[in-house]
C-alpha cells in the first residue's frame, strides 16, 4: 500500500495518541508519566495549533511528527511499519518546513533513534544527565542545519 503525509485533523489525534502509547508500552526503561486521556489531549493540541503531519496508509494513521519553529517535538512511528522509509520521509517534511534548521531532544537508551537522526544528518550537540527533563532519563540533543548538514 502507498503511504501519503498530510496535515492532521483532530480525529487524527486519538491514532497519534496509540502510536505514542504502543511505543511507551514497549520500552521497558521508559517511565509511564501520562495517561492515554493526556496523550491524546496533547496531540489535539498540537493538531490545533498545525503543528502535526501524519503518514496514512490504507487509511489509518501509521507515523507522526509534531514540530514547531525551530524544533521536533515528536515523530513516531508504529512499529509494524517501522524500516520502511516513512520516518525519513516525515522527517524530510519537517527539514522542508524549517528553512532556519531545527533541534531535538532524545533519550540517550533510544539507540535505534539515535542511529536514525544521525543516519539522516542530525549533528549531536549535547549529553545530559536528564536532570532537566521530566522522565529524568539521560537525553541527548540532536540538530539540522538548514543546508541540509549537521550543525
Amino acid at each position: 500500500m502507498t503511504v501519503t503525509l498530510r496535515p492532521a485533523e483532530v480525529p487524527d489525534a486519538a491514532a497519534c495518541a496509540l502510536l505514542m502509547r504502543a511505543w511507551c508500552d514497549e520500552t521497558p526503561w521508559l517511565p509511564q508519566l501520562h495517561t492515554a486521556e493526556e496523550d491524546r489531549a496533547f496531540v489535539t493540541r498540537r493538531i490545533s495549533v498545525g503543528r502535526v503531519l501524519v503518514a496514512v496508509e490504507g487509511g489509518g494513521v501509521v507515523g507522526f511528527a509534531s514540530y514547531d519553529p525551530g524544533y521536533l517535538a515528536q515523530l513516531q512511528v508504529g512499529a509494524a511499519h517501522r524500516g520502511r522509509g516513512i520516518g525519513a520521509r516525515l522527517l524530510d517534511r519537517v527539514k522542508a518546513a524549517s528553512p532556519g534548521g531545527f533541534e531535538l531532544w532524545t533519550f540517550q537508551a533510544n539507540r535505534d533513534a539515535l542511529r536514525f537522526y544521525l543516519r539522516e544528518g542530525l549533528t549531536e550537540t549535547l549529553r545530559t544527565d536528564g536532570q532537566d527533563n521530566e522522565e529524568r532519563l539521560p537525553d541527548v540533543r540532536l540538530a539540522w542545519a538548514a543546508s541540509g548538514e549537521g550543525v
